[in-house]
């Protein structure tokens, strides 16, 4: 602006940011002086005279850090060569959801760094049956990892997979007499899952089962059996067994058939 001396001017800006936006940075420096926050300036114009305003606004990206991290308690069917996958969703300040995914060994993590407000999830691909995962966000125990970044945060979540070894069941035929024939069998899982199975010379009259601890179990014999023969389940009467898998213990149950007796009586 070209001005007559002894002209009083002022300028300020007016623009409005948003109000949500905390990340700008707005200063002016009049005359190459020092920069100051107050968006305002005011003088009196001299002969001769020029005025420099310089109105300065920076928007400054605050990240913060995201560390994801797997773990395991070292048992061997779960090395540290094992790869697990991992599905990282976020979704940054005013765009839209984004997805990567990555693998993790044992002992390793990987860092994002993120935009402030950005709201992420993490979740861990399906593992090998008797591992279960604990996770924690920033030391807490949570049941799924999840959150959003802080300005200058540096947040992790800890993938754990503990080993629970799995309980055994093995079911057995004896015939008093020898071994002949087929016998069917049947056996319900948690009272839902039902599986039927045969038991002959072919698998040697054993089939072995093995869940994870807590399940529940009932196995009955369903072979239809000659007149008078009576079957037993470890040398109790009945042709029905039940219990529950526990952790590393291999639990027994044998099925006797025995032929019937004979009584003569003489005169």
């Amino acid at each position: 602006f070209s001005l007559a001396p002894d002209t009083e001017w002022s300028v300020t800006e007016t623009t409005t940011y948003p109000e949500d936006d905390e990340h700008w940075a707005n200063t002016l420096s009049v005359d190459g002086g020092e920069a100051g926050t107050t968006l305002s300036a005011s003088g009196t114009m001299a002969a001769g005279d020029t005025a420099a305003l310089v109105f300065h606004s920076k928007h400054e990206t605050h990240t913060g850090t995201l560390t994801i991290s797997k773990e395991t308690n070292d048992e061997a069917s779960q090395s540290s060569t094992t790869s697990f996958s991992f599905t990282l969703t976020y979704t940054e300040p005013g765009e839209t959801e984004q997805t990567e995914t990555f693998t993790l060994t044992s002992g390793n993590s990987r860092t994002f760094t993120l935009p402030a407000g950005t709201s992420w999830t993490v979740t861990e691909g399906t593992l090998s049956e008797n591992w279960k995962t604990e996770i924690t966000v920033d030391g807490e125990a949570v049941t799924a990892a999840s959150g959003e970044i802080e300005d200058g945060g540096a947040h992790r979540a800890v993938f754990t997979n503990n080993y629970t070894a799995p309980g055994t069941l093995t079911v057995s035929k004896l015939v008093e007499g020898g071994q002949s024939g087929e016998y069917t069998f049947s056996i319900t899982f948690n009272g839902d899952e039902t599986e039927n199975f045969t038991l002959n010379k072919a698998n040697r009259y054993t089939a072995t089962f093995e869940k994870t601890p807590g399940t529940t179990w009932t196995v009955e014999e369903t072979s239809a059996l000659d007149t008078g023969w009576t079957v037993s389940v470890n040398g109790q009467a009945g042709d029905t067994a039940s219990g529950e898998f526990e952790s590393g213990v291999t639990s027994a149950v044998t099925f006797t058939n025995s032929a019937p007796g004979s009584l003569t009586v003489k005169k």
